[in-house]
Parts: C-alpha cells; structure tokens; sequence
C-alpha cells in the first residue's frame, strides 16, 4: 500500500513540475538550454526574425484554453518569453532614429502571418545580450512539422546569420546555407533584384 501511495506521489509530482509554466526569459534556467523543450502560442512577433512566446505546458491537455485561459494574440505587456530564431537575420526595422532597412516590413509581415496565434514548439539554445532565448522554432501547419527558420530562408527575407561569433544553428548551418543560396539564385524575396544590404553589413554600418 505504501509503495503504492509513494508511486503516486512521484507521479504526481513530476506532473507538477512538467506542467509548471516559465513565463519569461528570465525564469527559464540553463537546465532547458539544449536539453529541453517548450509548447506555446506565439502572442506577438516584433521583428522578422524574433517573437513573443507564451508557453503552454501540455497544451490542451494541461487545459490550456478550457480550464486555462490564452491572452489575445497582439496584446503587448503580457509575461512571455522573447525568442530569437537561430541561425538566420532578417532586415532590420527602424530604432533608436536609425532608419529601417528595405523589405523589413515585408519580412515581418511574412513572419507574422506564418506563426503568429499558432501553437509552436522551442527548442532553447542560449540567451543573447538582449535576454531573448535562442531557439530551434518549429510549427506545424497542415499537420506537417517545420522549422521556422528555415523557411524563412526558403521564402528569401532573411539571410544566414552573419556574425562570426555567438551563432547558434542547432546543427543545421549547412542546410540552413543552401537554402539560402537557392533564394538568392531564384531571386526569392529581398533578393528579387540581385545584390541586397545584409543586416550584417547594415549593423556594420551602424554599430548596431
């Protein structure tokens, strides 16, 4: 009886603890950093290549939804995780009386209707300076699993991620590179007329 009640308790337990929310990036510790992962919806997305996430633990089944309420999606100052898509950059908007970069409006834009009130599943990998999680993103659409990151890539609005140190790929760097290559070959996107500023070389530019 008591191994029973002891069973019990451990399972109940480690329920507890798998359906306990983090609710910013300040509260996720380096226990989740590539080793574990997270379920939510993302609320807002503020560039186009970062958004904010709201995590969900268990989804439906954690009652996410029914028992437990989702904020509205677009609503700001709500507790969320500000996530970093690794691997690649987007052109860069406007900030601090810097000017915004062409086609920064329409990466956004395409990210913002790919993954904005959709559940997503986040893979952290590290913290940047900025104190956004970065993170191997991945929705499903149709039923079918994809990596945000890469089809950005694939759409042509942003470009492998340029610096040369504090990168993280997830192990995708090769593929996330010819992906690259083929927007710019089919002139997909940002590269519709060949040559473009990268957001490297516009944050070279301005000290970003």
């Amino acid at each position: 009886m008591l191994d029973a009640v002891l069973l019990a308790s451990i399972v109940a337990f480690g329920a507890s603890r798998a359906l306990k929310r983090v609710p910013t990036a300040v509260d996720l510790g380096t226990k989740y950093l590539k080793r574990r992962s997270l379920f939510g919806k993302v609320i807002n997305v503020n560039d186009g290549d970062d958004f904010r996430f709201f995590h969900t633990p268990g989804g439906v089944l954690g009652g996410w939804g029914w028992l437990r309420s989702l904020p509205p999606t677009g609503k700001r100052g709500i507790p969320s995780i500000h996530i970093r898509l690794c691997g690649i950059d987007a052109p860069e908007g406007p900030n601090f009386g810097r000017p915004g970069q062409m086609y920064h409006k329409e990466a956004l834009n395409w990210l913002r209707k790919y993954i904005l009130g959709r559940n997503v599943r986040v893979y952290p990998l590290s913290k940047d300076q900025y104190n956004r999680v970065v993170a191997d993103v991945y929705v499903r659409r149709w039923g079918i699993k994809h990596n945000v990151s890469a089809e950005i890539l694939k759409s042509g609005w942003a470009v492998v991620y340029e610096a040369k140190t504090g990168a993280e790929f997830a192990g995708h760097e090769e593929w996330f590179r010819k992906l690259e290559a083929k927007s710019r070959n089919h002139k997909r996107g940002m590269f519709v007329k060949g040559k473009v500023e990268t957001p490297g070389e516009y944050k070279q530019k301005y000290r970003v």
